[in-house]
């Protein structure tokens, strides 16, 4: 257990340096390969039941963003925390609390059969203005 915190903890603060070298990118992935080998005790002890949690997945892409975009300095998890919101509080709230799960999947496909259709309407709208805003094509006059 204290193999897993640690090597979590060191993967953590190594992930915030203001500037990476190859070798830090490499112990990066030491300490996340470290946490992996070890975390099996907290599901043998009972302290969790799995590992299938969002946050410790998008670990798995720390080195590859880093190598991408540069430093996780001003990384948030701001837009997956409200797509959470958005795509299950909000939906669940609008079950009745039976059969959730079959109603969340109808309300979310509804949701997105809306959108669309919003989305072409809007599209077909657009199309229109922009023929009605052309200028005519007047048929060439022919010499005889």
């Amino acid at each position: 257990m204290v193999r897993a915190a640690h090597a979590l903890l060191d993967f953590l603060f190594l992930a915030q340096f203001r500037s990476h070298t190859s070798e830090t990118l490499s112990q990066l992935e030491g300490y996340l390969v470290a946490f992996h080998n070890n975390k099996a005790i907290f599901v043998d002890l009972g302290i969790w039941k799995n590992f299938n949690i969002p946050k410790f997945h998008s670990m798995l892409h720390y080195t590859s963003s880093i190598r991408l975009f540069g430093t996780t300095d001003n990384y948030n998890t701001e837009q997956s925390e409200r797509l959470h919101i958005d795509l299950a509080k909000n939906v669940f709230r609008a079950t009745n609390r039976k059969d959730k799960y079959a109603q969340m999947t109808t309300w979310l496909e509804c949701r997105k059969k809306v959108q669309w259709h919003s989305a072409s309407i809007d599209w077909r709208q657009n199309h229109l203005q922009n023929v009605r805003t052309q200028t005519p094509i007047r048929p060439l006059s022919v010499r005889t």
